[in-house]
């Protein structure tokens, strides 16, 4: 965390009101990216970025430590995308990917680039959500086991659990012949 960041959010921690504006202006961007990667629609995004900032407007003053900052935002953006993504209907159900493979290609997805024939965004879609948001809160955004599973109320050992499945999951997905990503998901998921 930068120092003008910390100082940001201790100011706004103390009832700033403009340091909490000035804050929450500068997270939401990220709050909008991180949601549309685990729900893939953006006027949902959009959505969920806000709720949060609301939350966030409305709590933060409750957070006692100004370095957990980034871990409770994560929590809060992610609990509000997983609340919105229960509503949606139709998840369609990742193994030999190296962490490394695995942090390059979500960058990849975040700046829209393509991985060969297959879109990645397709790929990364494919996935149900839970595992979909597991790999992009470790690879996006940086966060171990335990703190995505803090994030989501569930264990460190079954956020890894559910990473490795997204990565073999992700792999045969990009690794199945360029048929159609649909045509490819429904593979996919019929042996998972």
């Amino acid at each position: 965390m930068h120092a003008e960041e910390q100082r940001l959010i201790e100011s706004a921690i103390r009832g700033d009101r403009p340091a909490l504006e000035a804050l929450l202006e500068a997270t939401w961007p990220d709050a909008y990216r991180l949601s549309r990667s685990i729900l893939r629609d953006e006027a949902l995004a959009a959505d969920t970025a806000q709720e949060a900032c609301v939350i966030i407007y409305r709590t933060l003053g409750s957070l006692r430590d100004p370095t957990a900052f980034r871990g409770w935002w994560h929590r809060i953006v992610t609990r509000e995308a997983l609340r919105l993504a229960k509503r949606r209907v139709g998840d369609v159900t990742f193994d030999d990917l190296s962490d490394t493979e695995a942090a390059a290609l979500v960058r990849r997805e975040q700046s829209g680039q393509q991985y060969g024939d297959v879109d990645l965004q397709r790929a990364l879609a494919a996935l149900p959500v839970r595992r979909r948001t597991v790999l992009l809160l470790r690879y996006y955004a940086e966060l171990d086991s335990s703190a995505i599973g803090a994030a989501l109320g569930v264990p460190a050992s079954t956020v890894r659990f559910h990473l490795a499945s997204a990565k073999r999951q992700l792999h045969r997905l990009l690794s199945a012949p360029a048929r159609g990503a649909a045509t490819n998901a429904q593979e996919v998921s019929t042996h998972a």
